[in-house]
């Protein structure tokens, strides 16, 4: 499953690859988010590398794994092209023991690719538009490394279709995303909307671009169609999934260099989703709801 992205809201949600989040996320990660990269680069491409430790790996809500993980992530943009791709790597025996795929300990699990295209149409351009709109679209592939099938292991590669649309002018900047599942859950789709708003906690002096410190906090809720619910939690109907709130502080330690803790906690909105989360571990029982928590490096240039 795709590592949804926690990230702040001037990322997308579902529309591009990990933030973490996100957790972006991932969450935060999610994944995926798109990156902000830098754009004093003139008409030449702008790049960012990073590496995420996050304390679980959730999807949708639910636990893919519920030890630590580690995303090492790249993305170069130009004129709103992106080309982005994450390598997840485990830190513990997980997928031998819980995740069906053998163990992975301190080698990568996943590997998300694709590309996608962003445009924002201002009012400045658009008479019309009350504020600034932003669409978005990319293709995601997940790559899993070969399994034991004669142990009965499964990692089925599988690839997302995701389309978007933010208002990042408004104050509390809304946004709305849907991911389409074209592959291993072959029409399965995601629905998700969020909001969130970003406090400069320390504004910027002299001559720095970007201001040293901000809090971005966020909150969202997904849905999901029969195809689904089905495959996550054997639910086959239309329902609400998950409702999350995620707080993330971006240190910029230059302006090209950003460290982001981020915490966020996830919920199972219906109560036969819920049921499923908490069985999801065959011979143990946990809790529905997932609180992740993780530390983001991210250098653009």
């Amino acid at each position: 499953m795709k590592a949804q992205s926690i990230g702040t809201m001037t990322a997308w949600c579902g529309v591009c690859l990990i933030q973490s989040v996100m957790a972006y996320d991932s969450a935060l990660s999610d994944s995926a988010t798109a990156p902000e990269l830098v754009g004093d680069n003139g008409d030449w491409p702008a790049f960012e590398a990073a590496v995420d430790f996050c304390t679980r790996q959730v999807t949708y809500g639910l636990a893919d794994n519920r030890d630590p993980v580690v995303t090492a992530e790249a993305a170069v943009e130009w004129h709103g092209f992106t080309f982005e791709s994450a390598l997840v790597f485990d830190t513990t025996e997980w997928g031998r023991d819980h995740g069906g795929y053998g163990n992975r300990q301190g080698q990568y699990q996943e590997l998300a690719f694709g590309s996608g295209y962003t445009h924002a149409f201002s009012p400045e351009d658009y008479a019309f538009l009350p504020t600034t709109v932003e669409l978005g679209v990319n293709t995601i592939y997940e790559y899993h490394p070969p399994v034991c099938k004669e142990r009965g292991e499964a990692n089925p590669n599988t690839q997302f279709i995701n389309a978007g649309v933010m208002l990042p002018g408004l104050w509390l900047t809304p946004a709305v995303s849907a991911e389409v599942d074209i592959d291993n859950v072959n029409g399965a789709v995601y629905l998700a909307g969020e909001v969130g708003h970003s406090f400069t906690l320390i504004k910027s002096a002299g001559g720095r671009k970007s201001d040293p410190l901000s809090l971005s906090l966020g909150a969202g809720v997904g849905f999901g169609n029969p195809r689904r619910n089905e495959y996550d939690a054997g639910f086959d109907a239309y329902a609400f999934k998950d409702v999350w709130f995620s707080a993330a502080l971006e240190w910029h330690l230059t302006d090209r260099i950003t460290l982001t803790p981020y915490v966020a906690v996830y919920e199972q909105l219906h109560r036969r989703l819920r049921e499923a989360a908490r069985a999801c571990i065959e011979g143990e029982t946990h809790t529905s709801t997932q609180v992740v928590g993780g530390l983001r490096l991210a250098a653009c240039f």
